[in-house]
Parts: structure tokens; sequence; C-alpha cells
């Protein structure tokens, strides 16, 4: 019986949102979450103009990572994919992008005043996201926002 080397999990999200960039813009950008937009607009009174925010699956950017920008903040976007990564270049060309896993990522300490994850972070295997917030913590500055949407709002 031949055995076959099972494919990094992680390259199944990025050519799985890489397959459908498009169609998700299309259906997502008319109807952000009232949820997530919510806590974006809290996030951006407590940040003072310029800070730096680093956005891990960003997407096309569209809408939170258009919002944080219009609010004079410094964004640094991730993503695993890089049609999204292509489109966010097209919708947000003053943010910072980086195409890649997120936990390949190597930032100075402290280097952020927040940290957003909306729906990104449960895509890595369980044992990594106990890492992945490790790395988060080391980079956001002292009293730093980490904002991470699944089920409620971190800090």
């Amino acid at each position: 019986m031949a055995t076959t080397k099972l494919e990094n999990p992680k390259s199944h999200v990025e050519r799985g949102y890489d397959s459908v960039a498009d169609k998700y813009l299309a259906w997502s950008s008319p109807r952000p979450t009232t949820r997530r937009m919510n806590y974006i607009a809290d996030l951006v009174k407590k940040l003072p103009a310029g800070a730096n925010v680093l956005e891990l699956g960003c997407g096309a950017g569209v809408p939170a990572t258009q919002v944080l920008i219009e609010h004079g903040l410094n964004v640094t976007g991730n993503d695993i994919s890089a049609a999204q990564i292509a489109l966010a270049r097209e919708h947000v060309p003053k943010a910072r992008l980086i195409q890649g896993d997120m936990l390949t990522l190597d930032f100075a300490p402290r280097s952020f005043d927040a940290v957003l994850g909306f729906y990104s972070i449960f895509h890595l295997l369980k044992e990594e996201q106990a890492l992945m917030i490790e790395n988060i913590r080391g980079w956001l500055k002292p009293g730093g926002w980490l904002l991470s949407v699944r089920k409620g709002i971190l800090n």
C-alpha cells in the first residue's frame, strides 16, 4: 500500500481564497458586517492619528482596511492569498501589503498600536493559534489592542 503525503492545509486555504477572490469581494463588499464595522469604529476612536495597525487576513481590503486608512492610520495588511492581495493593492494602495502565511511574518517588538484578525486566525491549525497570539503580543505596543472577531473582542 502506497502512502501519500498530506498537503499543507494552508495551501487549501490559499487556493480557495485565490479561486473565489473576485466573487467573494462582489458578495461581501456591499454588505459589511455591522459587528465588524462597529468594532473598527470603536477602535479608531482609541487610536491616535498615524497609529500603526496590522490587519491579518485583510482580503481585498474592503471595507476594513479602507476605513482604517481613511481614519489616518498606517495599515500593514497580510493575506495568504495572492489574488486577495492583488485586489487589496487596487482598493487600498496606501496600505503596506504582504502576501503569505501570517505565522511567517516578522516584525520588530512593539511595532503596532493594534492588530486586527477578522475571521482569519482560526484558519491556522489549532496548535499554531497560540503561537500566533504570542507573536501578536510581542508586536503590540504596551496598551495596544488585539481585535479578533470570531466570537468577540480581546484587548
